[in-house]
C-alpha cells in the first residue's frame, strides 16, 4: 500500500528542524528501573508449566546459549557524558534533546513478564508539532515482524493515534543478540532501507529515537507505551515535544 506507506513516512520524521522550540518532559515519576539491569532480572512468570524452548529467565538467552558460552551482555551508559549538552540534556544524532539520563532510575520498563507493568502512561497536556520518544529494550527473533509494542497518542478531543514498534523496521534490540547484530551487508533483504534513528548510550545500549507528527493545534493529553509481545521488555527513557 504505497499511499499508506508514504503517509506513515510523513508522520515519522527522522530528524528535528533547526531552530525548533523544545519541551523535554520529566519522566522521573514514570521511571521504574535501570536500563543497565534489563538482563539481570529473573523473568519467571508467566511461563508454561511444561517443557519449552522459551527464552531463558534472564530475558536474553536462548536455550542453546549456555552451551555456546554466550552470556547476557554487559550494558552501560558510558557514552552519555559525551552526548550531554550545556543544559545537561541528552542530545541525539537526530538533533533531538531529551531530559538528562538519571544514574539509577532512568527508564519506564513495560513487559508481559510480571516483573514490569504492561503499560506506562505519561501525561502531556499541551499541543506541539512533533513528539519524540527515546525507547530501549529487548526483543527476540520469534517476535520479528509483529508489533512488539505500541505507542498510543491520546488527544484532548478524544481521538487516539497509534504507532506500532515492529522489529526490524523501527525497533532494534538495545544490544546485539547471540553474538551477532543486524548487518546491511548480509541482511539488507529483510531490513528497512535505512536503519531506524537511534543513539548509542553506551556499551551494548542503543536507544531508538522515534517521532510522530501530532495533529495541528490539538492538545495531546497523554502518551502510552504498551508491550504486546511475549518475551520482550521495552522501556521509555524520554519524551520531548518539538514546536517549529
Amino acid at each position: 500500500d504505497p499511499v499508506a506507506e508514504r503517509r506513515q513516512l510523513d508522520r515519522t520524521p527522522r530528524a528535528a528542524h533547526p531552530g525548533s522550540t523544545w519541551a523535554c518532559l520529566d519522566l522521573a515519576p514514570q521511571h521504574n528501573g535501570d536500563v543497565r539491569t534489563i538482563f539481570q532480572q529473573r523473568y519467571l512468570s508467566p511461563r508454561p508449566a511444561t517443557c519449552s524452548v522459551r527464552l531463558g529467565i534472564d530475558g536474553y538467552s536462548a536455550w542453546t546459549f549456555p552451551y555456546w558460552n554466550l552470556p547476557p551482555p554487559e550494558i552501560d551508559l558510558s557514552f552519555v557524558p559525551s552526548l550531554t549538552d550545556a543544559p545537561g540534556r541528552l542530545r541525539t544524532p537526530a538533533n533531538v534533546p531529551f531530559a538528562p539520563v538519571a544514574a539509577s532510575r532512568n527508564i519506564a520498563f513495560t513487559s508481559l513478564w510480571d516483573n514490569w507493568p504492561t503499560a506506562v502512561t505519561v501525561p502531556v497536556g499541551r499541543a506541539a508539532d512533533t513528539i519524540w520518544l527515546l525507547v530501549a529494550g529487548s526483543t527476540f527473533p520469534m517476535q520479528t515482524r509483529i508489533a512488539n509494542a505500541e505507542f498510543r497518542f491520546d488527544y484532548a478531543d478524544g481521538v487516539t493515534e497509534r504507532l506500532a514498534l515492529v522489529p526490524p523496521f523501527n525497533f532494534w534490540m538495545l544490544s546485539p543478540w547471540g553474538g551477532g547484530d543486524y548487518s546491511y551487508e548480509h541482511d539488507a533483504f529483510c531490513l528497512p532501507p535505512q536503519p531506524p534513528p537511534q543513539v548509542q548510550l553506551g556499551r551494548n545500549c542503543r536507544a531508538m529515537v522515534l517521532a510522530w507528527k501530532l495533529r495541528a493545534g490539538v492538545p495531546l493529553a497523554s502518551v502510552t507505551l504498551e508491550t504486546l509481545s511475549q518475551d520482550v521488555v521495552i522501556g521509555l527513557m524520554g519524551v520531548s515535544l518539538e514546536t517549529t
